[in-house]
């Protein structure tokens, strides 16, 4: 994962702590348990530094990351209290990461 800089500080995030990510124009929101960082990136940009085999994008707006997904459900996805839409471009690529890791 990246050092992202929020709020004047420098984070090292791992994997594990963002559970999904949100874009807003310029700027990202990622969500972790305990609180969401604001950073300034775009979701493209933001990608090519995740993990591949971690991080999932279902969206044009969201990024997930899969080992957090607790259902899957038609064009959504559930984590935490959240549910994420999935565009249908998107649907099949995790299904089949649904049937691999079974």
């Amino acid at each position: 994962m990246p050092l992202v800089r929020s709020n004047k500080k420098t984070y090292l995030l791992k994997s594990s702590d963002v559970n999904y990510i949100e874009s807003e124009g310029d700027y990202l929101k990622l969500h972790r348990d305990e609180d969401c960082l604001v950073i300034h990136d775009t979701l493209k940009s933001f990608q090519t530094k995740l993990p591949d085999n971690v991080f999932l994008r279902v969206h044009r707006s969201y990024i997930v990351n899969f080992n957090k997904i607790e259902y899957f459900e038609g064009n959504q996805v559930c984590i935490g209290s959240k549910i994420i839409p999935v565009a249908s471009s998107y649907r099949k690529e995790i299904r089949d990461l649904v049937e691999k890791s079974n």
